[in-house]
């Protein structure tokens, strides 16, 4: 069993609005208990709490309980299995002074406050096909509070060609599930609303992975993967057919405030990730890397393109 805590408080100054404060607090505990027949069973839990204030402007406080349960078995002589569950509670506040001269702009929460509540069940199956290669099926259903049950299965498969050789490939499906800011998150300026969370549903990726790595020397290991990544429904912003006042974009016939997220983009990422180690002495170790990504997104037929695709996220080709 292990126990770990952290307890901290600090102050920001800022030349324009009043000093920032934060202050926060974290307990981890985990035990992991041998059962009969060579099982394990494991418990992880944690609390987090953070607050962050400026005095007459806003201030923000999260608390986080989870707790995490996993069972790991061996059935016969070719299969590991490991299945458990997990539940979270998140209780947060995002308290907004009154804008200090009228017409100012204010962004906020609506609801103030919100306890939100996750679990999910999981599990994995590692079977040996024979002594060289390994297939690892594994799913997890998450049901998160904005969308519901999701399905999260992945299918691995390593074949270890040599004592220093091993080529893996993977597939997977990942989903980003919807958060405060995406469904209630509002701007306004004056009596006029900006922005305010739509109905965002979550954001779905299909993962294809395939890779290798090696050890062609004692103090020297190589690993170089490959990756495409389709994805639909990303986040994007949308544009009030109607709103006031209008605003003029290219695409866009007709359209105001309040601006609202959306699912209207969508594409494909793929990329090379290369990275190793050598130990050149036995206090020095190297550990270079380089990573390529080219990324090609769209806006799906009638979507509002305000932003561009950039609003998905400024990332580096290298």
């Amino acid at each position: 069993m292990t126990l770990q805590g952290d307890l901290y408080r600090g102050s920001e100054a800022s030349p324009v609005i009043s000093n920032q404060e934060i202050a926060g607090r974290n307990l981890i505990a985990r035990w992991n208990h041998p059962l009969d027949g060579g099982s394990t069973l494991g418990v992880h839990a944690y609390y987090d709490y953070i607050g962050l204030t400026v005095p007459h402007t806003f201030a923000e406080y999260l608390s986080t309980y989870d707790l995490e349960v996993q069972h790991t078995l061996t059935w016969g002589s070719r299969q590991q299995i490991v299945w458990g569950g997990g539940y979270r509670v998140q209780q947060d506040s995002f308290a907004l002074s009154p804008a200090l001269s009228p017409g100012a702009a204010n962004q906020f929460f609506d609801p103030q406050s919100r306890t939100l509540y996750l679990d999910n069940l999981f599990v994995q199956d590692s079977i040996a096909l024979l002594r060289s290669l390994k297939l690892i099926l594994g799913t997890k259903v998450e049901d998160d509070p904005y969308s519901g049950a999701q399905l999260l299965p992945s299918v691995r498969l390593s074949w270890k060609v040599t004592d220093k050789d091993l080529v893996w490939s993977a597939v997977s499906r990942v989903v980003r599930a919807p958060s405060r800011l995406d469904r209630d998150f509002f701007q306004t300026q004056g009596p006029f609303t900006l922005l305010k969370g739509g109905d965002f549903q979550p954001e779905k990726v299909i993962a294809y992975e395939m890779g290798y790595r090696a050890q062609p020397l004692a103090g020297a290991s190589l690993s170089i993967s490959a990756y495409y990544n389709q994805y639909q429904d990303l986040r994007n912003a949308e544009v009030t057919v109607g709103g006031f006042p209008p605003i003029p974009t290219a695409g866009v016939t007709s359209g105001g405030f309040p601006i609202m997220f959306g699912n209207g983009m969508e594409g494909e990422t793929y990329g090379i990730e290369l990275w190793g180690n050598y130990q050149l002495a036995k206090w020095w170790r190297l550990d270079p890397g380089v990573n390529w990504l080219h990324k090609n997104l769209r806006f799906k037929p009638g979507a509002s393109t305000i932003g561009g695709t950039e609003i998905a996220g400024d990332d580096p080709t290298y």
